[in-house]
């Protein structure tokens, strides 16, 4: 027998059929929304990254532009005093003839007042050939804020005698002033010992000479050499020298 099929059956499993379609429908739109939503976060997330690389790009054309500008600016500065010191320059190359001249009337002048006066050259051994003393050297030395300067002298006796040095140093500045000075040989205060030269005797004298602080540096010197001063005449008690 074929079986009955009644209509609330039928209606039954049209229901089913029904809900079956919603639910698919259901999942459907649900699944659209879900998708809608990702494209929506990653589209703002494009946005914001967008963004952040324009405002990036226009931080680096900004900056880009300062420095252009600053170097343009720099640029124009080094110019300004290439051109400064170039006219310096010529004008230094014009005036420098007129400067050696009076520097050497200055020189002049004062060789004339002071007899026996030399340049000052550091480190520069300076031939005397004066009695016993055959050269001299001056060497700059540092002693806080003072400065001072070291002479060498070369020392030599030729003579069949014993001799005792005295040598008398001057240092000047510029104008010819007296600055400084030293004594050595001889009797008396402020004086550097040195042994007596047996003949053919050769020693070096090391010394110093002190400038006061705030004198301007020495440019001139002048050294003084007393005439042979024997042993017998430093014992004498009435040395004619």
């Amino acid at each position: 027998m074929n079986p009955v099929i009644t209509a609330n059956e039928v209606e039954l499993e049209f229901d089913d059929d029904r809900t079956a379609r919603d639910e698919t429908r259901v999942r459907s739109v649900r699944s659209r929304v879900r998708t809608r939503k990702r494209n929506h976060r990653w589209s703002l997330r494009s946005r914001a990254l967008f963004a952040a690389l324009v405002a990036s790009l226009m931080l680096t054309v900004f900056i880009s532009l300062v420095l252009s500008l600053r170097m343009l600016s720099l640029s124009e500065e080094n110019d300004e005093l290439r051109h400064q010191n170039e006219l310096r320059d010529a004008e230094l190359t014009q005036v420098r003839p007129e400067l050696e001249r009076l520097r050497a009337d200055v020189t002049e002048l004062i060789a004339k007042r002071l007899p026996g006066l030399r340049q000052l050259v550091l480190d520069q051994v300076v031939p005397i050939d004066d009695y016993y003393l055959r050269n001299v050297m001056f060497t700059l030395v540092k002693r806080g804020k003072r400065a001072g300067y070291e002479y060498h002298l070369t020392l030599s006796n030729d003579t069949l005698q014993m001799v005792l040095p005295r040598v008398n140093i001057y240092l000047f500045d510029r104008h010819g002033v007296h600055i400084g000075s030293a004594r050595i040989g001889g009797t008396g205060e402020h004086v550097e010992e040195v042994p007596d030269l047996g003949p053919g005797e050769t020693v070096t004298k090391v010394g110093l000479v002190t400038i006061g602080e705030g004198e301007e540096e020495p440019v001139f010197f002048r050294v003084r050499v007393a005439e042979p001063y024997t042993a017998e005449e430093r014992e004498s008690p009435n040395p004619q020298r």
